[in-house]
This record gives structure tokens, C-alpha cells and sequence, in this order.
């Protein structure tokens, strides 16, 4: 089974730690995995970080410059990148805990999914402010209480 994971970037410097974070999880047993990282500024201004920090990865990686800022031609560019079975979408503020891709594709596996989704918890600077704990609680989703087929829309924050 193949994998390819897209992060869509706009002229932040925390995609070096998202990348460097795919590096460091484990990989679903039997899976290979690629990443794509797709800029959607006017200029590829994350070129240089990410193929500097792709250098020091066993993971390949692939910077796909799609100009104009947003977010939704930026993810059909991914997509349109993706030559794999499956597609699993991060952003460039996130960092992927080191069981994200296997438990997803666990849940995928035992549910016989074809699009799953896990938890997501938001880390704030100030999280005691109170714009720190509006932040916390639109962006975090902590998800079902169990893996299950859910019968309704379920999302927070933007997704």
C-alpha cells in the first residue's frame, strides 16, 4: 500500500518542524510512504526550507509551487500530485504524533474506510489567555470516544 501525505504551506517556517515530524513517526507496516509539500504563495518561497530540510530525511519528498494564495487550489494540487491509494492531508502548523499515520490507517483497515479522520489537539502560545482557550477549543477536535462509522458531519475548526 502506498501513501502519499500533502502539506499545503504558506510562507510559514514551522513547515522544517511538520516535515521533520513525518520523519521521526513510525510507518504503517507495509506502507510506503511519500510526502508533497505544495506552496501556494506568489513566489516558491519555501523551496529552500523544505529541500533543506528534505535533505536530512529518508523519506522522499516533492515541492510542488502552485501560486495564488488558497488553500482549496492548493490541496486539489496535491492531490493532482498524488500518484497513491491513499491521500492523508497535514497542515504546516501541525506536527504529526508518531502513531498519526498508523492509527489512521488502522481505523481505515478495520473499518474498511475509505476516508478516515483522527483527533486533533491545538497547541496555543498562551493557552491560560482567554484568546489562547478560544483558540484551543475552536481548533481541537477530540473525536469519538471510539473508532466508528459516523452517521453525521462531524468537524471543528476548518475542517
Amino acid at each position: 500500500m502506498n501513501i502519499t501525505i500533502t502539506i499545503c504551506t504558506f510562507r510559514r517556517s514551522h513547515i522544517a518542524t511538520t516535515l521533520q515530524s513525518l520523519e521521526a513517526m513510525e510507518r504503517p507496516e507495509g506502507c510506503t510512504v511519500s510526502i508533497v509539500v505544495i506552496a501556494n504563495d506568489d513566489t516558491p518561497s519555501a523551496q529552500a526550507r523544505v529541500d533543506g530540510t528534505a535533505a536530512a530525511m529518508s523519506l522522499p519528498v516533492r515541492y510542488v509551487h502552485q501560486p495564488g494564495a488558497n488553500i482549496s487550489i492548493a490541496r486539489n494540487a496535491g492531490l493532482d500530485a498524488a500518484t497513491t491509494e491513499w491521500v492523508a492531508f497535514l497542515d504546516d502548523d501541525e506536527v504529526a504524533s508518531v502513531d498519526w499515520l498508523s492509527a489512521l490507517m488502522q481505523t481505515a483497515q478495520t473499518l474498511d474506510a475509505q476516508l478516515v479522520f483522527g483527533p486533533l489537539r491545538a497547541e496555543v502560545d498562551q493557552p491560560d489567555s482567554l484568546r489562547g482557550q478560544l483558540a484551543t477549543r475552536l481548533y481541537s477536535r477530540p473525536g469519538p470516544s471510539s473508532d466508528s462509522v459516523l452517521d453525521a458531519p462531524y468537524g471543528s475548526g476548518n475542517s
